[in-house]
């Protein structure tokens, strides 16, 4: 009767040990779905939004090349887009305002057309010319240029 009982508890601790195993992994795992999923939402609204401003301004047709990337210093995804009329620019469409958790587990984000910036480098020479010079296809939104507006008014 005692050596019955001791494999009895053996067996027991062998599964429960089992089925701790099962349930660490299974956290691990909803873990990283959760982390995968967030990027997969965050770089879908991210690239929606610019899409939307692009679409917006009617720059969509006259696209030659469009590339699409990720900043981790930035935290961000952007597209750097070359335009048929002017093959020698490259604009940088990246969004301003970051989508937070709120706007990642609603079902029903409202896309946000106003939230683009753009940046625009001329290839031949390397300048910058982002803030000298209005080009074709520069989104310019309210809240970027009252943003920039505030940082001039107030160094």
């Amino acid at each position: 009767m005692y050596f019955v009982s001791i494999s009895i508890l053996n067996k027991l601790s062998i599964e429960q040990l089992k089925m701790r195993k099962i349930i660490i992994l299974g956290v691990f795992l909803v873990i990283i779905l959760i982390v995968v999923f967030y990027f997969l939402r965050f770089s879908y609204i991210s690239y929606k939004e610019i899409d939307l401003a692009i679409q917006q301004h009617h720059f969509q047709n006259k696209i030659q090349n469009e590339e699409k990337h990720y900043d981790i210093k930035q935290y961000g995804y952007f597209k750097e887009v070359k335009y048929k009329d002017e093959p020698h620019y490259k604009y940088t469409y990246q969004t301003i305002k970051r989508p937070g958790f709120k706007d990642f587990i609603n079902p029903n984000y409202e896309y946000k057309t106003n939230n683009v910036k753009t940046l625009v480098e001329d290839e031949k020479t390397g300048k910058d010319l982002t803030h000298s010079q209005k080009a074709k296809h520069q989104i310019d939104n309210e809240w970027y240029s009252n943003k920039k507006r505030i940082l001039i008014e107030y160094p």
